[in-house]
């Protein structure tokens, strides 16, 4: 993520948008191995439990952006680039600080009592 808010610093959307692309496919490898195709990697990561299914269609355009970029040397717009890093922040912090979070607020709640 470093690397890519580097390349929108540098005005490099299409650079940008390529890595988010990468970021998602290292995210979904770490979590649920490497399926080989965008598709079965993102219905893998769904059926994991790490997205709901609208969130797993959203992912899917995601990653078509990045093939637009890689592929078809499409440009996003600021407003382009906006929506794909609020959604892929969105969905690092589903998988990775949410489920951390909840353990760490687990550990400081009290125990039900038992009734007597």
């Amino acid at each position: 993520m470093e690397q890519i808010y580097t390349a929108l610093q540098h005005g490099s959307y299409w650079l940008a948008a390529m890595g988010i692309r990468g970021a998602l496919d290292l995210m979904m490898i770490e979590k649920i191995g490497d399926c080989h195709r965008f598709q079965e990697k993102v219905d893998a990561f769904q059926k994991a439990g790490y997205l709901s299914m609208r969130q797993a269609l959203n992912l899917n355009t995601l990653i078509e952006a990045g093939h637009a970029a890689v592929h078809r040397q499409w440009a996003p717009t600021p407003c382009d680039i906006a929506t794909l890093l609020d959604i892929t922040n969105s969905t690092i912090e589903i998988t990775y600080l949410h489920e951390d979070r909840v353990r760490d607020l687990e550990k400081n709640m009290p125990n039900r009592s038992q009734p007597r």
